[in-house]
Parts: C-alpha cells; sequence; structure tokens
C-alpha cells in the first residue's frame, strides 16, 4: 500500500514534469497557443463523475503563464485569458464536480483540435463514472505525448511507445 507521503511526493514529481514541460514549451515557442497536444490537453471534455490530475494541474499552471492577460470573471474560478502574443482568447473554468474534487479547463474560443475522451491520465473517478473506453497514460506516456520525444530518463524501447502515442494523436487530430 502507498502512503499518504509517496503519494504527496509522487504528485509534486508529476506537478514538476508538467508545469516543466509547460515552461520550456513557452520558453521557445513564446505562447503554448499554437500547441496542439497542449489545446488538446487543457480543454478535454470530462464525464460526470471524473477529472484528469494531468488536465488540472496543466491547465492551472497555463492560467499564470507571463503571456496570458486575465480578465477575472469569478476569482479562481471563471477567467477570461487573451494570448499578448499572439490574440488568442481561452476561457479557464475551475469546477468542484466532488467535494475537493476539482475539474480545470482552458478552453480556445477558436478551437483547432478534436474534441475525445481517448487519453486520460492520472484520473479520479467516483466508482461507476470511470472514463469510458479511455486509456490511463503514466507521466511518462504523457510526456512523450505532448512532447514527442522519447521521456528523458528512458533508455532504448520507447521508439514503439512513441510511435503508439503518435497514432493514437494523429487519430484524435483525424490525420495520417
Amino acid at each position: 500500500m502507498v502512503s499518504r507521503n509517496d503519494q504527496i511526493q509522487q504528485y509534486e514529481k508529476d506537478k514538476a514534469m508538467i508545469v516543466g514541460l509547460l515552461n520550456d514549451y513557452v520558453c521557445t515557442q513564446g505562447c503554448p497557443c499554437n500547441w496542439e497536444q497542449f489545446e488538446y490537453w487543457v480543454s478535454k471534455e470530462h464525464g460526470l463523475g471524473w477529472h484528469d490530475g494531468y488536465q488540472n494541474i496543466l491547465a492551472e499552471a497555463a492560467v499564470s503563464l507571463p503571456c496570458f492577460e486575465q480578465t477575472i470573471i469569478e476569482p479562481s474560478y471563471d477567467i477570461r485569458i487573451v494570448c499578448k502574443l499572439c490574440g488568442r482568447r481561452w476561457h479557464y473554468t475551475s469546477e468542484e464536480w466532488r467535494m475537493l474534487a476539482y475539474r480545470n479547463r482552458l478552453v480556445p474560443d477558436d478551437p483547432r483540435t478534436s474534441r475525445s475522451d481517448q487519453l486520460v491520465g492520472g484520473w479520479f473517478a467516483t466508482v461507476g463514472f470511470e472514463p469510458k473506453s479511455a486509456t490511463t497514460l503514466s507521466i511518462e506516456q504523457w510526456y512523450e505525448f505532448m512532447s514527442r520525444k522519447p521521456f528523458p530518463s528512458r533508455s532504448s524501447g520507447c521508439e514503439s511507445r512513441t510511435s503508439l502515442l503518435g497514432g493514437i494523436w494523429s487519430a484524435i487530430r483525424g490525420r495520417p
């Protein structure tokens, strides 16, 4: 059985990786607005009784990026965002769907990627409301999906997983 301390440490490691990948992308590209995997992940819809922990971390971190200008509608829950670099508009929401369980989403006004719930990260659900026919990704697989690169600490063998994730991404985008 995993201790509470181990769970907290793992959450902090996952969060550092997710926020680090976002910051690395923004440092090289200026903003995440044209990053298709980012748009897909932060804007995914949820079922009635579940949320995606990776999505929550990514959306919450993105709201605070220096490239975004915020217009607060409801503090911490409903924020309009405009990219200062490219002008793309987004809407951030945080919904408490169950006591102390949140769904954070950052949805563009002009979506460019397909909507799909094929992939979820570290999801949490009320029993009986789990995501239907969804794939649970490890943080390493999530990194490979988002970055389109092998996970840094992996040795050989990740090429097949990367091509699998690339195939899934192509199916989501509706392109070969």
